[in-house]
């Protein structure tokens, strides 16, 4: 058997103008429950976005608990737009609430972009 493998490698010159938006936020229902938030993630700029999505009940200004969390997210040149899907921790009824959608990217690969919506169902 031939094995190829294809490892991406990523080099970034210069300063960044690379920033990110959020859209198209749709909770994905099955038995009256929402199991899954669906959205768009949107880069513009000359670099890629790497980073880290959580979704967050909030009370008024405060952040409760985390109720969706999903590591590694990437969204590399030339793409500009990717659809993420991030599985809550329990299936849930999330009419009526807040919560908070926070995209951070990670510092470690040369990104600051902290893209956060707050959202009610």
């Amino acid at each position: 058997p031939v094995l190829k493998l294809a490892i991406p490698v990523i080099v970034r010159k210069g300063a960044s103008t690379t920033t990110a938006s959020i859209s198209d936020i749709q909770p994905i229902v099955q038995n009256e429950q929402v199991e899954e938030l669906h959205f768009s993630l949107h880069r513009q700029g000359n670099f890629s976005l790497y980073g880290n999505v959580e979704l967050y009940e909030k009370n008024g200004e405060q952040l409760g608990s985390r109720i969706g969390f999903i590591r590694g997210i990437a969204l590399y040149t030339p793409t500009l737009k990717r659809l993420v899907k991030v599985r809550l921790s329990q299936a849930a009824s999330l009419t009526g609430k807040e919560y908070l959608l926070r995209f951070t990217e990670d510092e470690k690969f040369g990104g600051s972009n902290v893209i956060e919506q707050t959202i009610t169902f």
